[in-house]
C-alpha cells in the first residue's frame, strides 16, 4: 500500500518542477490585480513596488529621473531641488482645493507644473514622466507616497 500511494507524489514534483524557475525569477508584476485595489474610480497601485519605482527608476525606466535624485522623504531634512516628501500623504490632500491626496499626487507625477509648492520654480521637475512611466507605475508611486506620513 505505501509503494503505490509514492508514485503520485514523483509525479506531481514533475509537473510542478519546470515551473518553479519562473516563479522565483520574476520579479512582482505592478499591473497584476494581486497587486493593484480599487478606491472608488481610481486605481491605487502597490506601495512596495512604489518605493522600489521611487528609489531606483532608472531601473525599471531607463530615461526617467530617479524621484530621490530630487526629493527626500527625511522629517526635517533640506530638501534638495524638489520639495521634501515626508508627511506628503497627509498634506496633499489640502494642497489643491477639490483634489484629493492621490489625485494631487498623480497631477503631481503627470503634469507637475499645474500646482507649483510656495516656494519652488515652475518647470524643474521632468514633465516626461506621463510619457516614460505606464499607468500601473504612476499608480504604484502614488500608493508609495500615501504611505509618507
Amino acid at each position: 500500500m505505501k509503494r503505490a500511494n509514492r508514485w503520485w507524489i514523483g509525479l506531481v514534483i514533475l509537473a510542478v518542477l519546470p515551473v518553479l524557475p519562473a516563479a522565483c525569477n520574476n520579479p512582482p508584476d505592478a499591473s497584476s490585480p494581486a497587486n493593484t485595489t480599487t478606491n472608488g474610480s481610481n486605481t491605487v497601485g502597490n506601495p512596495i513596488i512604489g518605493e522600489q519605482l521611487f528609489q531606483q527608476t532608472q531601473q525599471f525606466v531607463p530615461n526617467a529621473p530617479p524621484c530621490e535624485t530630487c526629493h527626500v522623504i527625511e522629517a526635517g531634512a533640506d530638501p534638495i531641488v524638489g520639495p521634501n516628501l515626508h508627511g506628503i500623504a497627509t498634506v496633499a490632500g489640502t494642497r489643491v482645493p477639490g483634489q484629493s491626496a492621490e489625485e494631487y499626487l498623480r497631477m503631481s507625477i503627470v503634469a507637475p507644473n499645474d500646482y507649483i509648492v510656495e516656494g519652488y520654480q515652475p518647470g524643474i521637475m521632468a514633465r516626461t514622466y506621463d510619457t516614460l512611466l505606464t499607468d500601473a507605475q504612476i499608480n504604484d508611486l502614488v500608493a508609495y507616497m500615501l504611505t509618507l506620513e
